[in-house]
């Protein structure tokens, strides 16, 4: 994984400094992650974009995962029943298909970047990108963390799968991400 250093102004130094000690020490979020956040939104954009190491994630609260769509798409009538087989298949194909044609609003691209303050300490900052073509680009972010690590659990806590396998899905990630 690319560990992608920003080069920021100088004007950002305390913030820097701040957003590290936060994501070391705890605390009150500082001021300055927004600051920080709203230029790398802005003038600092190319800089995180030309660092991405090509890794996306599923956003699983939005994938068709459920048996309305499976229904819909397959044709399967409202009395049939539907097992896990079905929709192992379905997600299987939904994903593939996903991949295939690169629809990132479906599978946003994972962003960080490294801070680091005056004496050498660094965190990360993370965020995920959805593009939706011309409507733009729907940046959440994350938060500042003490290592990659922390910052890939987190997002893997909270509604993202980083592990986007058509061929490894099974009834357990089916019954993890369906809606019954």
């Amino acid at each position: 994984m690319n560990s992608a250093k920003i080069v920021f102004p100088a004007k950002f130094a305390n913030a820097c400094a701040d957003v590290v000690g936060f994501a070391h020490f705890g605390g009150k979020a500082p001021s300055g992650l927004a600051l920080i956040q709203d230029w790398l939104e802005g003038a600092g954009w190319e800089q995180l974009a030309d660092q991405w190491d090509g890794m996306i994630a599923l956003k699983t609260s939005e994938a068709p995962y459920n048996d309305d769509d499976l229904r819909s798409e397959s044709e399967i009538d409202d009395s049939t029943k539907i097992g896990d087989q079905e929709r192992i298949l379905f997600a299987k194909q939904w994903l593939a298909d996903t991949m295939e044609e690169n629809d990132s609003h479906w599978l946003p691209s994972v962003h960080h970047c490294i801070i680091t303050r005056g004496d050498g300490l660094s965190a990360i900052l993370g965020c995920t990108v959805q593009c939706y073509g011309q409507g733009g680009n729907e940046i959440e972010w994350h938060g500042a963390f003490r290592v990659l690590a922390d910052f890939l659990d987190h997002i893997s806590d909270n509604g993202y799968d980083l592990k986007v396998d058509p061929e490894s899905i099974d009834s357990s990630y089916i019954k993890k991400y369906w809606s019954f």
